[in-house]
């Protein structure tokens, strides 16, 4: 059973409303989340700034967005000296990049707000050490920003505490409409963050492979000549990162776009996994073969073929050749 949940009817809006009266609150990093943690404590009255780089695109979108220069929106050095709290909602590039733009301005009891752990697990090679006499919390939501799902929730996890910072954590998440939280350590998060990135990268390419499959059998292919187009030379394909030869019958630019969308976001966060430098923990690295190695999904369709059997007026005796 969870345990430590903590919904919105026993931290109450009042609540945080108390615990949050004189924080000043830092948003590092423009995109659709900040507009969103913006957008929600300004609807309670919060003292939010952005935080950017002014030599930054996104300082100029946010400008080009409606944000004001040195009205609310910072630099980062002034908008993370100016705070208390500070949202990272850049990803872990960019807080590596400018770490040291921010680090300096961190004083004591400041809270660090974090959506995964990553940042905190490869310490020891993205050199972000964070300093001691701070809080860092992190939460970590099970729904998109944009969502319209009707219970929202968010893991969360206290990985250093100064002074308060449960309270605080609880008063950010209920500001960003969660129903509940609770509580999980340090390798749930972090596992937890790679297998739904697991499971987006499967469910868009199954879901890709199985309609060009049926594509293909509409228009008169045998299911094995279609497994074969579809399935095996795309898998190789993608195991191999050769994108470009996604061009073969059924196979629109639209969809070569969107596989390699996913797969560049999954390779650049998380290129060093595939380089091997976190060789410390086997178990992690077995766990990203998944990302590095494509082809078990083929084993996945092999251990799962009876999915073929819908195509009941074909000769089964196909399927023995791909077993």
């Amino acid at each position: 059973m969870i345990k430590n949940i903590i919904t919105k009817n026993n931290f109450t809006l009042k609540k945080c409303s108390s615990i949050l009266e004189n924080s000043k609150i830092c948003l590092l990093g423009f995109n659709d989340s900040t507009k969103f943690h913006y957008k929600q404590l300004k609807n309670y009255n919060k003292n939010v700034i952005i935080g950017l780089d002014k030599e930054s695109n996104a300082y100029n979108e946010a400008q080009t967005y409606g944000f004001k220069e040195n009205k609310n929106l910072f630099s980062i050095e002034d908008g993370v000296s100016n705070s208390n709290i500070i949202k990272f909602l850049f990803n872990e590039n960019d807080i590596q990049k400018y770490w040291r733009k921010i680090e300096p301005y961190l004083y004591n009891n400041d809270t660090l707000y974090f959506n995964n752990v990553n940042i905190m697990k490869f310490k020891s090679t993205n050199k972000v050490i964070i300093p001691n006499d701070t809080n860092v919390v992190v939460l970590n939501p099970n729904y998109n920003y944009n969502s319209d799902c009707k219970v929202k929730s968010s893991s969360y996890l206290i990985y250093q505490n100064k002074s308060n910072s449960k309270d605080i954590l609880c008063s950010l998440a209920f500001y960003l409409d969660n129903d509940y939280i609770y509580e999980t350590d340090f390798d749930k998060m972090f596992l937890g963050n790679l297998y739904q990135k697991e499971i987006i990268l499967n469910k868009i390419i199954f879901s890709v492979l199985d309609s060009t499959f049926n594509k293909l059998i509409e228009e008169d292919y045998t299911p094995l000549e279609a497994y074969n187009i579809v399935y095996t030379k795309t898998l190789d394909d993608l195991n191999n990162k050769n994108l470009n030869a996604l061009q073969i019958d059924g196979f629109d630019e639209n969809i070569k776009n969107i596989l390699e969308n996913y797969y560049d976001n999954i390779y650049d966060n998380y290129s060093d996994f595939y380089n091997n430098k976190y060789s410390e923990n086997n178990e992690t690295n077995e766990f990203l073969n998944i990302y590095k190695d494509v082809n078990v999904l083929n084993k996945k369709i092999i251990k799962y073929k009876d999915i073929f059997y819908n195509y009941g007026k074909y000769d089964k005796s196909w399927l023995k050749y791909i077993s």
